[in-house]
């Protein structure tokens, strides 16, 4: 009797122990399977295209969710199982990285895909692109093209940065200039192009385009004034020689004798009231004052064909001040003059382009 229940009492314990195992078996399969399952979904367009989207949020925390139950039994995992266990941890560790490096993106560039610290460093952002592009190459797709701009926007910043440490290097100013235009980001050269050209040495405001041309107007004025003053005294000199003296008798007018330097024979009296006074158009074309508008003309064969400015601002002032309301197309840039110096200078640009 007392056998019969010993074997009955061994049974119910064999029995109530195999099902326990079956039944964490049957657990531990199931955990597997959720967290497989849950990172697999990381894998999709829906997430990696947008990995700040509240759905993409809500898959990375079911993946997070489901390994942590599985967590609790991974050592009582089959090896079979242990290589699945890896493969899905792989993949949410790689989702984590595109989340991290797609945050950082954002925070660099801003709305306005500008770098504005200076002195950021990509190192990492990189390092992270090289993962991905081993684990999942889709989620390194999806940052290439920014991380790309980033990487060309740190090159010009590190360019800059060595051309403020030597700002009397014309080399190294043309440099940074180069690699700052290289970014094809407009909000970035107009925040860092003006930052070069403040580097460029200034020159004495005594020999600026704008003083000589002052006293190229002042030279052509007196040269006006002094032709227009000649022919009012020869007129009056003829007119003193023609007047005729209080006893002597009324004669016809004597013609003057032409100046030394004339080419032609003075007009009589009566022909030289009857034709208009021509002192100012002689006036005016004896000025060796260029024209602005010839200044600009685009056809000119020499490369600085406005300016030299000392700064890139001076220039697009003057290229706006010249194209006021006509639209027409124009543009400023730099050069190096044969001295090794940085200058800047605009051009109207060929309308046909």
């Amino acid at each position: 009797m007392k056998l019969a229940r010993w074997l009955t009492g061994a049974v119910a314990i064999v029995a109530a122990t195999i099902l326990v195992a079956c039944q964490d078996r049957s657990a531990h399969v199931s955990a597997l399977k959720d967290f497989t399952t849950s990172t697999s979904d990381l894998t999709h367009a829906d997430f990696y295209q947008a990995p700040d989207s509240n759905l993409a949020t809500a898959l990375l925390n079911r993946a997070e969710h489901a390994k942590t139950q599985l967590d609790r039994v991974q050592q009582t995992l089959s090896a079979d199982q242990q290589a699945e266990y890896a493969a899905a941890s792989d993949k949410l560790d790689a989702a984590k990285l595109l989340l991290a490096a797609d945050t950082e993106i954002k925070h660099v560039l801003g709305d306005d895909a500008v770098i504005q610290d200076a002195t950021y460093s990509d190192q990492a952002l990189r390092t992270t692109l090289a993962k991905l592009k081993r684990s999942q190459p889709k989620y390194a797709q999806t940052l290439a093209p920014r991380v790309k701009l980033i990487d060309g926007q740190v090159a010009a910043l590190q360019a800059l940065h060595a051309a403020k440490a030597e700002p009397t290097n014309a080399a190294k100013r043309a440099k940074a200039e180069a690699a700052i235009r290289a970014v094809q980001t407009p909000g970035f050269q107009a925040l860092y192009l003006p930052q070069v050209a403040a580097l460029a040495p200034q020159r004495p405001q005594t020999g600026t385009t704008g003083d000589a041309a002052g006293t190229s107007e002042t030279s052509s004025a007196s040269t006006s004034t002094a032709t227009s003053e000649a022919p009012d005294t020869a007129t009056s000199a003829a007119s003193s020689d023609q007047a005729p003296a209080a006893d002597q008798p009324m004669t016809a007018p004597v013609k003057p004798a032409p100046a030394a330097d004339d080419t032609t024979s003075a007009p009589d009296s009566d022909a030289a009231a009857d034709k208009p006074d021509t002192t100012e158009p002689a006036a005016t074309s004896s000025s060796t004052t260029k024209d602005p508008a010839s200044a600009n003309d685009p056809v000119s064969e020499d490369p600085v064909v406005n300016g030299p400015y000392d700064t890139m601002d001076a220039a697009i002032a003057a290229m706006k001040a010249a194209q006021g309301d006509s639209g027409r197309p124009a543009t400023a840039y730099s050069f190096t003059a044969p001295d090794g110096s940085l200058h800047y200078t605009w051009k109207w640009l060929d309308t046909d382009n």
